[in-house]
């Protein structure tokens, strides 16, 4: 009997098919056409362009991408599509094979020669000259797959790492993220693992008050976790900060600059919600694990 993860692939199929007829596109370009139309929704980047750039002989490949110039972020997103009619499973080979190729793009990309003998009417030109021509300046490089096969179960984690010297970040959507960012309400959970446990105190009263702690990080952190994450942490934020033209905004600037010692004095700080968090008391002190 079919799963409901089945007759979502079996729906999602179809849109992406009869988008791609009514469009005159291939399949899997409108594939990769809808899942950066979500992963814009879901606060992944925003200004993408989709260039859908294959070389097999190379092994090179790259399908989306999208830049942040404030944070000098570079998202390449490649496609691992398959027409089957039901949910194939993506093993670690064939995801590792998938990376490579992306980031062999990148690493080619930093010669001038290879934009240069590209053809400067396709889509990838682009992207090739941009990544050459801002080398210097891109602090993190964002690895995404997109597929609608299902991430293999032995598949448990994906490391952050370095790479050509490089910060970067490989992450994967597969069918089942693609499930539950479609038809659930809630949004993709964040999960943030800490290295050490963190002192914190009870800052809630009452039996029937929602648990609230405070504690302190350190600005290193909270700007890592951005980095990571994006706006997606700040979904839930009243006021989500806008560069520096409110006077708001440009005192928390000043004081960044000038007196970074009393930040802490002198904000109140950032809120944030969790679903579940795991505290530790002992001998009256309580720790974030």
């Amino acid at each position: 009997m079919p799963t409901d993860l089945d007759l979502f692939h079996e729906e999602f199929m179809q849109e992406i098919i009869i988008s791609a007829g009514s469009d005159g596109n291939f399949i899997e370009p409108t594939f990769t056409e809808n899942m950066c139309e979500l992963l814009e929704v879901e606060g992944f980047f925003t200004d993408y362009y989709v260039v859908s750039y294959i070389k097999h002989g190379q092994g090179i490949k790259v399908d989306a991408w999208a830049y942040e110039f404030e944070t000098g972020i570079l998202n390449l997103v490649v496609s691992v599509f398959s027409e089957n009619e039901t949910i194939g499973t993506l093993n670690k080979t064939e995801l590792e094979k998938a990376f490579k190729r992306v980031e062999k793009f990148f690493q080619k990309s930093l010669d001038v020669k290879f934009s240069r003998d590209l053809d400067e009417s396709i889509p990838a030109y682009a992207i090739a000259e941009h990544i050459h021509d801002y080398s210097d300046i891109i602090k993190k490089i964002k690895f995404t797959i997109i597929t609608n096969q299902k991430l293999s179960s032995r598949i448990d984690k994906i490391e952050k790492m370095e790479f050509l010297g490089f910060s970067s970040q490989r992450d994967v959507w597969d069918i089942e993220r693609i499930y539950r960012a479609k038809r659930i309400v809630e949004k993709d959970p964040i999960r943030i693992d800490f290295d050490n446990p963190m002192p914190v105190l009870p800052a809630h009263t009452g039996e029937d008050s929602f648990q609230s702690y405070l504690l302190a990080l350190p600005g290193t952190l909270l700007a890592s976790l951005y980095e990571d994450y994006g706006d997606r942490l700040l979904e839930q934020n009243v006021r989500t900060f806008l560069q520096f033209r409110g006077n708001v905004n440009k005192g928390l600037r000043n004081t960044i600059l000038n007196q970074p010692e009393m930040f802490f004095a002198y904000n109140n700080g950032i809120t944030a919600t969790a679903q579940e968090v795991e505290i530790k008391e002992a001998n009256g002190r309580f720790e974030l694990q």
